[in-house]
């Protein structure tokens, strides 16, 4: 028991932040529309939650888990809320040689929401539940962080019972059972990975520096791509102080946390993947570690379990950590020895109480933010679903008292842009940033801006020059008005400047 729980509570000691509703398609049924949104924000570790209802009582969120074997595993407070026989207790060995606790069910069903008939539960063959003794205080406290009540896992076992694939759509905030297989070219955008299956559950081969490979247990219930020490040539980046201090404040020892510079999967080649070195890892596990959220979550992701296949799919809005954030409340820049805000979505309480680009961040619920950790500060800002915040900030040499009601997690962001955001997407590149989209009608595109663009100067400023944060807030180093882009065209010999104006915020 211990060995199994071992490699998933590396995944679980961190903060919500997805919010999933599974869906099942039925022959040629038409898939409804998700009813149940989800927040999504940059490195705060989202986890995959589905609503499972245990012996037809009423369902609660459940972590999905597809580096975990069982087929679901509950805590014991939960087990004793449903009255199920604790006396009853069995143990059972998987033929990954681990042994758990587990008790009988009568009825077991993952829950869809269908938009026109509301929940729909889809049965799981199975008649047992792994029990997780001494795991109450884990979920515990992801049940108070986020105001819901997660009740355990649903694994590897149960999905597959379900449906022979599953399709995980981060864009479209949904799971779907039994989806069909994506139609996909091989290149920088898609993939298709071959499985193997492994007593723990469905590994992918990956290719790190000098084409060397290794294998991963493809885990959703991971956030890192977790790797054992001691791989050889192991592409690790110098750590920046971001995510040393997201490491930290997470619980976990930033000597352990780095960023893979690069990482291949397939034709797809990413880079500044968040990674852990984790020396826990089962000696009975035999891939060389989890490939989790931090990559996953870049992609359409579907799975065949009979085929053994992954298809991975790349989002057209999908942007590297190293640009703009996706739909946080607000990025924060860390300069002159304070933070001042330079994303602010225009559609959220942190903006509606007042907050406006450039205010200095002086307190959060009375506290000072840590210096220099930009994606925790960021974190703390955000806070938990649905509580109250107080910010004090600096606007003009005038402290403002802003005090809302921070956004629920089941909140689902309007289709408002981010005040500053200019409307692209880039990653590192031999000079500078690479465009990789651009949106149609945006700032950039009306600007002139295209696809395959490489920015290496802005404003004069040597893209080169700038840090890892810098880079990670872009649009902190625009201002209201026109900005210079230096760029790089395919078919020009010289380099080109592109101005950019920014509408000024009122």
């Amino acid at each position: 028991m211990r060995d199994t729980l071992q490699v998933h509570r590396s995944g679980l000691i961190a903060f919500l932040a997805a919010v999933v509703s599974i869906y099942c398609i039925a022959e040629a049924d038409a898939v409804p529309q998700n009813i149940v949104p989800f927040r999504y924000e940059p490195l705060s570790l989202p986890f995959l939650l589905v609503k499972v209802s245990i012996n037809n009582n009423a369902p609660e969120w459940f972590i999905v888990d597809t580096g975990y074997y069982w087929p679901v595993a509950i805590t014991t407070e939960y087990a004793k809320r449903l009255h199920l026989p604790l006396q009853k207790r069995q143990v059972l060995t998987g033929t990954n040689g681990a042994q758990v606790v587990v008790l009988p069910v009568d009825h077991l069903a993952l829950v869809a929401a269908d938009k026109d008939k509301g929940e729909r539960h889809i049965p799981v063959p199975v008649e047992y539940v792994v029990l997780m003794e001494g795991a109450e205080n884990l979920f515990k406290s992801l049940s108070e962080s986020y105001g819901i009540d997660v009740g355990g896992l649903v694994g590897l076992g149960a999905l597959q019972h379900t449906a022979d694939s599953i399709l995980i759509d981060f864009r479209q905030k949904v799971i779907i059972l039994g989806a069909p297989k994506p139609t996909t070219t091989e290149n920088r955008s898609s993939a298709t990975v071959p499985l193997v299956y492994q007593d723990w559950g469905y590994a992918a081969k990956v290719s790190i520096a000098s084409g060397r490979e290794i294998t991963l247990l493809v885990d959703t219930g991971s956030y890192a791509t977790v790797l054992r020490p001691g791989i050889p040539q192991l592409p690790i980046r110098a750590s920046s102080h971001d995510v040393e201090m997201a490491a930290k404040f997470y619980g976990r020892s930033t000597r352990q946390t780095v960023l893979l510079s690069q990482i291949a999967l397939g034709t797809l080649k990413e880079k500044d993947v968040v990674a852990r070195i984790d020396p826990g890892l089962p000696d009975q596990m035999r891939s060389d570690g989890l490939l989790g959220l931090s990559l996953l979550e870049r992609f359409r992701v579907w799975v065949h379990f009979r085929e053994q296949t992954m298809v991975l799919e790349r989002e057209a809005d999908y942007a590297t950590r190293l640009t703009l954030p996706g739909s946080q409340e607000a990025s924060l820049t860390w300069k002159e020895g304070h933070y001042s805000i330079s994303l602010l979505r225009d559609d959220g309480p942190l903006f509606q109480a007042g907050a406006r680009l450039g205010d200095r961040i002086l307190t959060v619920d009375g506290k000072l933010l840590p210096p220099g950790a930009e994606i925790v500060a960021e974190r703390i800002l955000a806070g938990f679903g649905g509580q109250p915040a107080e910010v004090v900030v600096e606007r003009q040499g005038t402290k403002i008292i802003l005090r809302y009601k921070r956004r629920s997690i089941f909140d689902t962001p309007s289709s408002a842009h981010p005040t500053g955001r200019i409307g692209l997407l880039t990653e590192l590149g031999g000079e500078g940033l690479v465009i990789t989209y651009v949106e149609p009608g945006g700032i950039a595109d009306q600007s002139g801006l295209r696809v395959g663009d490489e920015i290496i100067a802005l404003n004069g400023q040597d893209i080169s020059s700038l840090t890892l944060a810098q880079l990670r807030n872009l649009p902190s180093l625009l201002k209201q008005g026109a900005n210079t882009f230096t760029i790089k065209r395919k078919g020009s010999k010289e380099p080109m400047q592109v101005e950019v104006k920014l509408p000024a915020i009122q």
